[in-house]
């Protein structure tokens, strides 16, 4: 799977080869910059959370809360593209009736071919974007998609396993004998949470925060639950091992071309 360090990486390198590549045209834009607003996973495999809490010191500040929900967001004001900026960036004119409002769900290919030269110059067939999509070479969405799907069927997969099921059981009991009955797995808990957006947690979320993660250590649920998800996944690895791989060079490839056309 990509990292967000890595995604923000190939981002990033894609928007200064745009920049770059519009100039060429007599065009100075500036495009919204990746990564000012971290995630707070690695990765959407989300392990710091999969099995839901297991942080015990972050629980009794933040319950169900992340250290970065305090944080405000960095705001960036998108670029307004005239209609030529929009082709060389592009290589699409805007759409029908330039100026109206668009067709509901209205899809990109509606938008008619960009002019065949600019300035003199020819150009790309995708624009700018689509010139640095390429010279990048990064993993299509439907690839990335596909890895995401994988690593959810096998959580999916996992929760089904007996030994998963009779620790789960377990983790409920468990809850239950600490005042918290009723939730069937760690997910139930984290949603019977509600509070303002930020607002700090109370002590009722913090105490069944606290409630979940030492139900985990009592039980073994953790262990448990990777162990059986990680024999799940050692087996699609092998099944998909080609794709995986193919995948995997290429995001490695990406990131690489990205760091040298930033000057990294």
């Amino acid at each position: 799977m990509q990292d967000y360090a890595d995604t923000v990486t190939i981002g990033n390198g894609k928007r200064l080869l745009a920049q770059d590549c519009m100039k060429t045209y007599g065009l100075d834009v500036h495009l919204p910059a990746s990564g000012l607003n971290p995630s707070p996973t690695e990765n959407d495999a989300n392990m710091e959370r999969r099995y839901g809490l297991t942080d015990r010191e972050n629980a009794a500040t933040y319950g169900y809360g992340l250290p970065g929900d305090v944080k405000p967001r960095t705001k960036q004001q998108l670029p307004k593209l005239d209609a030529v900026q929009t082709e060389v960036l592009t290589g699409r004119t805007g759409l029908t009736g330039q100026g109206e409002k668009a067709a509901p769900n209205t899809p990109m290919e509606a938008r008619e071919k960009a002019r065949e030269s600019y300035n003199g110059k020819k150009i790309h067939e995708r624009g700018c974007g689509g010139w640095a999509d390429q010279e990048i070479n990064a993993p299509t969405a439907d690839e990335l998609t596909r890895v995401s799907e994988l690593n959810g069927n096998s959580f999916t997969e996992s929760m089904k396993t007996p030994a998963v099921v009779a620790a789960l059981k377990d983790w409920s009991a468990c809850m239950t004998g600490k005042g918290h009955p009723g939730f069937k797995d760690p997910f139930e808990a984290a949603r019977s949470v509600t509070r303002p957006e930020g607002a700090s947690a109370g002590p009722q979320e913090i105490a069944l925060a606290l409630a979940e993660i030492d139900c985990k250590a009592e039980t073994g649920l953790v262990g448990t639950w990777f162990s059986e998800e990680s024999k799940i996944q050692t087996a699609v690895i092998t099944e998909q091992r080609p794709v995986l791989d193919s995948i995997k060079n290429k995001s490695e490839a990406a990131v690489s071309e990205a760091g040298k056309r930033m000057g990294g």
